[in-house]
This record gives structure tokens, C-alpha cells and sequence, in this order.
């Protein structure tokens, strides 16, 4: 696949659950894909909305135990925010 790169680089950064944790953190929004990258959640949805959106951070991650960490089975997009309920 060939996606075009944002102002501020790649659509996602795949990351480690560590790194995920710093980014949440540190950036007012964070949406983060948890499954596959083949999974049409991902190219479809999560990949597509962060090529048009530079104001949210956007990051992805395979690894299942991450996953659980933030109560996640299955492919998911998640949303982290530094106000009100920090995970929707």
C-alpha cells in the first residue's frame, strides 16, 4: 500500500505499549488502532482519517498484551484524551 505522508510524516506510528503510554501522556488526543495492519479497520478506517487529520495523534499496535492493558480484544480504534473520560 502507498499512502501519502502527512505535513508531520507517517498517517500511524506503530508503537510499543511503553511508547503508547508516553504518547497518551503527552498529546491532547491519541487515537490508536489495536489489531492487524491487514485488517480493514486499519487501512480503511484508522489509516484513511489520519492521512486528513494532523491536529490528533495518530499510532498503532499489534501486540495483544497492550491490547488487554487498556481492556481491548480484537481490532479496535481507541480514542485517549487528557480531559473528561480519558479512554472512549
Amino acid at each position: 500500500m502507498s499512502w501519502v505522508l502527512k505535513k508531520t510524516g507517517p498517517p500511524s506510528a506503530g508503537v510499543h505499549c511503553d511508547i503508547l503510554e508516553k504518547k497518551v501522556g503527552q498529546h491532547k488526543f491519541v487515537l490508536a488502532y489495536f489489531g492487524q495492519e491487514t485488517e480493514s479497520l486499519y487501512t480503511d478506517a484508522h489509516v484513511e482519517f489520519a492521512i486528513n487529520e494532523d491536529k490528533v495523534t495518530f499510532v498503532h499496535s499489534t501486540d495483544a498484551e497492550c491490547a488487554k492493558k487498556y481492556g481491548v480484544a480484537g481490532p479496535k480504534i481507541v480514542l485517549f484524551r487528557t480531559f473528561e473520560e480519558k479512554q472512549v
